[in-house]
């Protein structure tokens, strides 16, 4: 008979040491399956970062913007004045 690995969305019942031998400790699924756990945890730090990035790169074209916009008012009000 095969033996399978087990799931990641199910727990991994091992015997404890300090408990009979008929009774099982549940051990958690993010321990039994730390290479998927480890490559979500990166996958959403990724996002994160890439989210910040994209508001400091927003923030940054809007004082641009913002500056130019200022620099062109301040053209017309010289160019006004002569």
């Amino acid at each position: 008979m095969a033996v399978q690995k087990p799931q990641c969305t199910h727990f991994l019942r091992i015997s404890s040491a300090s408990r009979p031998s008929g009774v099982p400790r549940m051990k958690s699924a993010s321990s039994v399956c730390t290479g998927y756990t480890f490559s979500m945890k990166q996958a959403v730090w990724l996002v994160l970062l890439a989210l910040t990035a994209g508001f400091v790169y927003a923030f940054w074209k809007l004082r641009e913007r913002a500056a130019e916009r200022e620099r062109a008012a301040e053209e017309r009000m010289a160019a006004f004045m002569v």
